[in-house]
């Protein structure tokens, strides 16, 4: 998997977003990220180039709680900020 399109727009939306990437795992190249959420909730997006030139943006919280997107890697900077608006809701809000 090719990363070189993706790398600085993640690491230009992890600096705003503070939201560090990992660039391997287990000797192999990897896009994603771990954080929790203010709850405790744990939180992981990752990125999946697809076949078709198109790139998946991926989340879970290491439960039952899912996201995944296809997008293109002009609009990738969008498909995160959405997914990130999805992982926070996984947080519930204490009033």
């Amino acid at each position: 998997m090719r990363f070189d399109q993706a790398d600085p727009v993640i690491e230009r939306w992890g600096r705003l977003n503070t939201v560090p990437w990992c660039h391997a795992y287990r000797g192999e190249e990897v896009r994603s990220a771990d954080f929790t959420l203010s709850d405790g909730t744990f939180a992981q997006p990752w990125l999946e180039p697809q076949e078709d030139g198109s790139i998946a943006v991926c989340a879970w919280d290491r439960r039952a709680r899912k996201h995944n997107e296809i997008a293109s890697w002009t609009n990738l900077e969008s498909a995160l900020d959405r997914a990130l608006v999805v992982i926070r809701s996984w947080s519930p809000r204490v009033d």
